[in-house]
């Protein structure tokens, strides 16, 4: 049987790879690789201070105006003042002049909407007493500050001649609802961006990612940089995903929860379970808050846990010195539908109230049987929306921060084109509870912290600047290395092959065609003193040997010389 054939490479091959090598990969890293879109918008707020976060929207054109919304997942309005409003209160943004915007047109009575002064008009009421009503327009909008250059989408907006309580006294003028859109309901801003024709984003995925204060929105997938392994920094942290129960809200499903291993029930016990940034604390159901208490009250008797003065008990606030203590206090670890577990922490779970160094529990009764995980179970985590598998996903991270009074300011009298050049990409009416706290105390922002996610009030262009800086690193290198190679490659040359040198070069191919040739003989032992005939023109190149091999199985059979002695 005739070996199997190797091919054999001619000699400037492997330096044609490398070649290759140092050209793709960068290729891929920096050039190439298509990458998915992503729009990113910061985020501000905080649990103490405004007890809301909020996102800034540019609205409108040539000029857009600048409108700051707080970022509701259980709504699905996208509503600010209008000019004029008598019943508006004072917020950081101006109101919104329609009359500015050469785009902007009202929704005209048609579709069963409301219909009041010959609009298409709406009501919005929260369960916490606040509401707000107006006409619904429609306009170019594009989420985030001037400097992410983000594009403009068409998209439906409220601009509301009417508050009430809360909507008065906020900073923030109005609301974005990001949730799963009712039948009836108008296309919210994310659905706006999944369904841009021009391809705003390229996958329905939105992510948000609380710190303590403020955070960025993602939308088109999530960046997993932020993401941490809080419980063993040496392994890849990971997402958890559990699937969505109902597409009225971000539905999820508890299965089992401890708390320092003290069981709080299992599936039964939490009831419905939504996710809601627009909830300050996170509400449970009685019996689950009774069991949250015992353990407090237990586990803090102990003079290691809990490290720090318990102020009073009707206020379930600490003086916590140092704000490593809070790994002292309980961890709660919760299971979701589908078999995914994480671990909710002191960091999340109590807010800091600055000045002082009192931190307070975020957790409430309900007083009814269902379960809101409001903005203090998303604080220090990337919560991930991913309406395309209908799930939503966990995962542990280091959240940038970034105070109000730090913001981009407003494009003013500068014009804005509706599709940037270039925009953020990488290689992605119902009730809602808007939670207790809000008391009408609003602070600007408050003082500047130190967490782990570190202080992302610097400007986005300087990271641009540090990538562009890489990207050319990573070029001019591969291109040196390139050019060396070229040269290395160039001095090799193919030496003339004879029986004496291929011999000595390439047995194995030797081997092969004397084999070959071996085999058009019939009967006896191959004389060992017949040449191989590699034929006058003979090279090394591979397609000379494929050559000679074809010519040599084409030859008839040739009776086997006999020997004399």
């Amino acid at each position: 049987m005739l070996p199997r054939r190797r091919g054999r490479h001619r000699p400037v091959r492997p330096c044609l790879w490398l070649v290759l090598l140092l050209v793709l990969v960068p290729c891929a890293v920096v050039v190439c690789q298509p990458g998915k879109k992503l729009e990113e918008a910061r985020i501000y707020g905080s649990i103490h201070g405004y007890a809301y976060y909020f996102i800034d929207i540019l609205v409108g054109s040539p000029v857009p105006q600048r409108q700051s919304v707080i970022l509701d997942t259980g709504s699905t309005i996208l509503a600010f003042p209008c000019k004029n409003c008598k019943n508006c209160g004072n917020h950081i943004d101006a109101p919104f002049d329609f009359s500015a915007s050469d785009t902007a047109e009202w929704q005209q009575c048609e579709g069963g909407c409301p219909c009041r002064n010959e609009r298409c008009s709406y009501y919005q009421g929260y369960t916490e007493g606040s509401s707000i009503a107006g006409y619904w327009f429609q306009d170019y909008i594009r989420i985030g500050d001037v400097e992410r250059k983000n594009p403009a989408v068409k998209a439906y907006a409220g601009c509301h001649d009417a508050e009430t309580k809360l909507f008065t006294t906020q900073k923030a003028s109005g609301i974005v609802g990001v949730a799963p859109r009712r039948s009836r309901d108008h296309e919210t801003i994310i659905d706006a961006l999944f369904s841009d024709q021009k391809g705003a984003v390229d996958t329905k995925v939105f992510a948000i990612c609380l710190a303590d204060q403020g955070g960025i929105l993602t939308v088109g997938g999530y960046n997993q940089s932020l993401h941490r392994n809080y419980d063993n920094a040496e392994e890849k942290p990971t997402v958890v995903w559990t699937p969505m129960e109902n597409h009225l809200y971000y539905s999820i499903g508890i299965e089992d929860a401890d708390i320092e291993g003290k069981s709080l029930g299992g599936r039964s016990a939490w009831g419905s379970v939504i996710v809601d940034s627009g909830t300050t604390f996170t509400y449970v159901p009685p019996e689950i808050w009774k069991g949250i208490s015992e353990t407090f009250e237990s586990f803090c008797k102990d003079p290691e846990h809990c490290k720090g003065v318990r102020t009073h008990h009707s206020d379930d606030c600490w003086e916590i010195e140092d704000e490593k203590d809070l790994d002292t206090f309980p961890v709660f670890r919760i299971t979701f539908k589908g078999g995914g577990t994480i671990h909710w922490r002191a960091h999340s779970y109590l807010f800091p109230k600055p000045p002082s160094k009192k931190w307070c529990l975020a957790i409430d009764d309900n007083r009814k049987h269902d379960t809101v995980l409001g903005m203090s179970f998303m604080v220090q985590r990337d919560v991930i929306f991913d309406r395309t598998e209908d799930r939503v996903g966990f995962a542990d991270a280091a959240c940038p921060r970034y105070l109000d009074k730090l913001r981009p300011p407003p494009p003013e009298h500068k014009a804005l084109p509706l599709y940037p050049k270039e925009f953020y990409s990488t290689s992605p009416p119902g009730s809602s509870d808007r939670g207790q706290g809000r008391n009408g105390t609003i602070s600007e922002g408050g003082q500047t912290l130190t967490g782990e996610g570190g202080d992302a009030s610097m400007d986005e262009a300087a990271l641009s600047s540090k990538i562009g800086i890489w990207t050319a690193a990573i070029v001019g290198v591969s291109a040196v290395l390139i050019a060396m190679i070229v040269i290395i490659c160039q001095s090799v040359r193919t030496k003339p092959v004879t029986y004496e040198t291929m011999a000595e070069e390439d047995d194995e191919e030797e081997q092969r065609l004397r084999e070959i040739q071996m085999s058009n003989y019939r009967g006896g032992d191959y004389p060992g003193d017949v040449p191989i005939e590699l034929g006058e023109d003979y090279d090394s190149d591979e397609d000379d040997f494929d050559e000679r091999e074809r010519e040599l199985r084409q030859q008839p059979a040739i009776p086997m010389p006999v020997r004399t002695a």
